[in-house]
């Protein structure tokens, strides 16, 4: 179940960390068409090229519930897209798309700068700085940054049997609401057949700490078609965020 259910609004036009943001609270069906071709662009290039993949998730990335442009310059630097939804009774932020170009990966404060909007924006629109965000992966520089994340203590870590207890009440239903049982495992952990072919052009972005690369490996069987469901709940410091724009509440 979607949370927001607000008609598209007018763009946000912030500064933060070197970056120029565009923050998009739904995006009209003609903006979506006049920003189509540069997502698929940016989506292509750095990540998967495939018509299957964009039939299927070009169309909900569009129509995300947030929807945040990076830029420097004029330059593209960055798409990342979330949907606010209710699971189990539970706010949950899924983070449904994250994207620089290739030249741009690793650089610097752009995830951080995105994530610490998207997490700003999610708490003025749930009411509450407590809330559970969820993102799959298979990519080892993401994996090891979100153990890093000083915001959200995301499940599972290199200690792939702890967990916390909400987390694992609700892992299964976010599974299978959000993807599909079909596409599960049994834990909820980890999911299958989900890229018709390899991302990233088949070349894994591994990470220069080998550990995050075991863990990736040990749990993965093949990086061109599964992934690692990450969950969980927001951590105290979220509430330190700087407001840098306010989300506009859907009319009565």
């Amino acid at each position: 179940m979607s949370f927001w259910s607000g008609a598209p609004r007018s763009p946000a036009l912030v500064a933060a960390g070197g970056y120029e943001v565009e923050i998009n609270f739904g995006l009209s069906p003609e903006r979506q068409e006049e920003l189509r071709p540069e997502l698929r662009t940016m989506l292509h290039a750095a990540f998967i090229d495939h018509p299957d993949y964009d039939q299927e998730h070009l169309p909900q990335f569009l129509g995300a519930d947030l929807y945040l442009r990076l830029s420097r310059q004029g330059e593209p630097a960055g798409i990342f897209c979330s949907e606010l939804l209710e699971v189990g009774g539970e706010p949950v932020l899924h983070l449904i798309l994250g994207l620089s170009p290739p030249e741009l990966h690793g650089g610097g404060q752009l995830q951080p700068t995105a994530m610490g909007l998207t997490l700003e924006l999610t708490a003025q629109a749930f009411g509450t700085a407590e809330f559970l965000v969820g993102l799959r992966t298979a990519n080892p520089r993401v994996v090891s940054w979100l153990w890093r994340c000083p915001w959200v203590r995301f499940y599972p870590r290199r200690d792939w049997g702890k967990s916390d207890p909400q987390e694992q009440r609700l892992r299964r239903s976010f599974c299978d609401q959000v993807f599909g049982e079909d596409h599960c495992s049994l834990d909820g952990r980890t999911f299958r057949g989900i890229y018709p072919v390899h991302p990233w052009g088949g070349a894994v972005p591994w990470h220069h700490d080998e550990r995050v690369n075991a863990f990736c490996r040990e749990h993965i069987s093949d990086h061109g078609s599964e992934a690692i469901l990450f969950l969980g709940p927001t951590l105290p410091a979220v509430a330190g965020l700087p407001r840098r724009a306010a989300w506009p509440k859907p009319k009565a």
